[in-house]
């Protein structure tokens, strides 16, 4: 029977942009098996699809706001300007620095110099993001926050408490955002949905906060041996490391592979 993997980036079936050989045989060798393979993650479709191409059946990007199952977009969820301009004005607020993250560009407030040219460099181009924008007038899913220390992220989250969980990018200085009002599960069950597989055997494969909202959506949850703890709490199964062979040996403990 057709089963379903959906699997997080950073921290699970990656290292920054390394992909461990491993996982990418394991993800040739799961298709071949017949089963359907997606990354579910809280980056853009064009940094998605810059790592992965075609080594999996679709994605599921933007923390859940968007979904494609092999050339076809099955979900478009953009956050509306009245969210945009609502969240810059928290960030304000608190003294952070943002960025809102749409399918092919990203819009960012007045960053130095080193972190602009650091955040283009992650999608290998020198103009990703744009420093002059108009809220009003764009296109966004996702946005990241930037912040000084531990104090400043506590202040950060206390005050998006009611509209966002933050997931910290630790040792960054960073974190995304996932909403309240959609997240990776909704993407999930949008995929689900979509195939006709809602009662499918399911897997979720993660590491941090922003990944317990996959556990909601699938029958098996697995954490990285590196997975905060609330992640592991709500696990059905606790894999090794994410480099140490998180993947492949927890498609072992389920007798996958």
């Amino acid at each position: 029977m057709t089963k379903l993997f959906f699997f997080d980036i950073d921290g699970t079936i990656a290292h920054g942009q390394h992909i461990p050989n491993e996982n990418i045989a394991t993800l040739k060798q799961l298709r071949e098996l017949g089963h359907y393979t997606f990354i579910c993650t809280g980056r853009p479709i064009s940094y998605a699809k810059m790592l992965f191409g075609d080594l999996v059946d679709g994605y599921i990007t933007s923390n859940g706001r968007q979904a494609y199952f092999h050339d076809k977009q099955i979900l478009d969820k953009p956050l509306t300007n009245e969210e945009v301009k609502r969240f810059m004005t928290i960030c304000q607020s608190v003294d952070c620095d943002y960025a809102f993250i749409g399918s092919k560009k990203g819009y960012i407030s007045d960053v130095s110099e080193e972190l602009f040219k650091k955040l283009n460099g992650q999608y290998k181009r020198d103009d990703f993001f744009e420093r002059a924008w108009n809220p009003e007038k764009i296109t966004t899913y996702i946005f990241d926050i930037f912040y000084k220390d531990d104090d400043h992220f506590k202040h950060i989250v206390k005050a998006f408490e009611k509209d966002v969980i933050l997931n910290d990018h630790h040792g960054a200085f960073s974190a995304d955002a996932t909403t309240l009002s959609h997240d990776k599960g909704d993407g999930i069950a949008s995929v689900l949905k979509h195939l006709k597989m809602e009662d499918a055997d399911s897997f979720a494969f993660g590491d941090g906060s922003n990944d317990l909202c996959m556990f909601k959506a699938v029958k098996n949850k697995i954490a990285m041996g590196n997975a905060i703890d609330t992640l592991k709490k709500e696990a059905t199964y606790i894999s090794s490391d994410y480099l140490e062979g998180g993947i492949v040996n927890a498609l072992k403990h389920f007798n996958l592979l």
